[in-house]
């Protein structure tokens, strides 16, 4: 008569944690490698550390690494804060450790989920505080940590967007090959990853045109409107049975888009040629 009980008790222990749950284990985690490193690596004569832990020293650490709990719900005020605690850690002389990687992390989430503007504004931001703190600590003899971050901001600033499919157009433009770009709606900003998303679906999409469609003529429309921005990528090709066999990126464009709670349809267009149509839902990013 327990059976049912233990088999739900075991059942609930079994299950796969959420994306939630796992994005506060992995804060805690990094906190507790960031504690251990504070009491330790401070015994390093041959690191420019000065300031041996205390509690301002646990306050900074955990106030670098427990925010990215949060960092999908509030991804530029973690990552101002995450950069903050590191800056004024490593200003002070404490050693930062494994704490040092949160930052990266957090601005990394940042790009993805809020608008390019505001992305680049945050690793403008961090680059200063970097470049400035190097300044602070180059007389305790400073490692080469603050141009190592500095290129790590360089790399996610973020990330191709819609604006880029300018440059990929024409590159891919042949006199056999025309490709418009057609831009139709608002111009506000979108979330990073959107921008991106659609960027690679309007390329893979753009590439299956050039390779498989035997088409004259494409043209590629962004299309935004109050909470949806569409990508749609049309051919006038007559071959248009080689872009519905496997390995033609299909089922890669779909679980992009599936990804952002988007939807994506491919396929024949009732005028001739192919179709690619990518919707996304867009709206304000968490502060």
């Amino acid at each position: 008569m327990q059976a049912a009980p233990l088999n739900g008790a075991y059942a609930q222990c079994m299950r796969r944690p959420s994306a939630r749950e796992s994005e506060i284990a992995a804060a805690i985690l990094l906190a507790l490698l960031s504690l251990a490193g504070l009491f330790s690596q401070h015994l390093d004569r041959s690191l420019a550390i000065t300031r041996k832990a205390d509690l301002l020293g646990v306050v900074l650490t955990l106030g670098a690494t427990l925010p990215l709990a949060a960092a999908h719900a509030r991804p530029r005020t973690v990552t101002v804060v995450c950069f903050s605690s590191v800056l004024v850690a490593t200003a002070l002389g404490y050693p930062t450790g494994p704490a040092a990687l949160s930052p990266l992390i957090a601005l990394g989430i940042a790009a993805f989920l809020v608008d390019r503007r505001s992305a680049i504004a945050l690793g403008v931001g961090a680059a200063a505080g970097i470049i400035a703190v190097y300044f602070v600590v180059e007389a305790r003899g400073a490692n080469q940590n603050a141009a190592f971050l500095v290129y790590n901001i360089a790399v996610v600033g973020p990330l191709p967007t819609l604006d880029d499919l300018d440059d990929l157009i024409a590159r891919l433009r042949t006199a056999d090959a025309r490709i418009e770009l057609v831009r139709d709606g608002a111009t506000t900003p979108v979330p990073g990853r959107v921008e991106s998303a659609g960027y690679r679906i309007a390329q893979e999409a753009l590439s299956n045109f050039i390779k498989h469609a035997g088409a004259a003529k494409a043209v590629v429309t962004i299309r935004q409107a109050a909470r949806e921005l569409t990508v749609e990528v049309r051919d006038d090709g007559a071959r248009v049975e080689a872009l519905a066999r496997p390995g033609s990126g299909i089922r890669g464009m779909r679980e992009r888009a599936a990804a952002l709670g988007g939807t994506l349809e491919a396929g024949p267009s009732p005028d001739g040629g192919w179709t690619v149509t990518a919707r996304f839902p867009i709206g304000q990013a968490s502060l």
